[in-house]
């Protein structure tokens, strides 16, 4: 049974976490994807500038040693280049195969994009889809138009999100079309 007497500072253990560091420093630096003076709507915010700072710890590593420098260097190439019509490919794939709603479009996205793909970190991937909750409308729609500009700007962005909507505006538009006709063309 629990005690409901207030916990004593000194009765909490920390327990270190190995990118605790690292996710403190996320917290703290970013906001909507805003990095070291840059926002990530300028023209002249290339997607992996914007990646690599995010990704980054806190200090920016200017304090890391040599070894954590280095091993911060290989993680960063280990994630795939990504071209526009990689992004053009995915995001099209993802667009028609995406049904079940925002919450089954995230996952897809992780799976596809993070597990398989490696276009980014669990981290930064993390990070898109807090800052996709935090925005109003569906998740997903955030997401996907965040990872297009993580990878390639801008423009990228544009691609990921009209790509990731279209085969949902298309299938509706047709829907729309044919009740309409139904509805006028009725014989009632």
């Amino acid at each position: 049974m629990a005690s409901n007497r207030p916990v004593n500072a000194q009765q909490i253990e920390v327990v270190p976490h190995r990118d605790a560091e690292q996710i403190h420093g996320l917290h703290q630096r970013h906001g909507a994807l805003e990095v070291e003076g840059h926002s990530s709507s300028s023209p002249g915010t290339s997607g992996p500038d914007v990646e690599a700072a995010i990704s980054s710890n806190a200090d920016g590593g200017k304090d890391a040693g040599p070894e954590a420098q280095a091993a911060e260097q290989q993680l960063a190439q280990q994630y795939a280049d990504v071209s526009y019509a990689d992004i053009a490919k995915q995001f099209s794939i993802l667009g028609w195969t995406g049904f079940g709603g925002p919450a089954a479009h995230i996952g897809m996205f992780q799976r596809r994009l993070v597990e398989k793909l490696h276009w980014m970190s669990d981290e930064v991937y993390g990070e898109l889809f807090a800052l996709g909750q935090f925005l109003p409308g569906p998740t997903s729609t955030q997401v996907s138009f965040a990872v297009g500009i993580v990878k390639k700007g801008v423009t990228g962005g544009l691609l990921s999100g009209a790509l990731f909507q279209y085969p949902g505006a298309i299938i509706m538009t047709g829907v729309g079309v044919f009740a309409a006709n139904s509805l006028v063309n009725s014989q009632g």
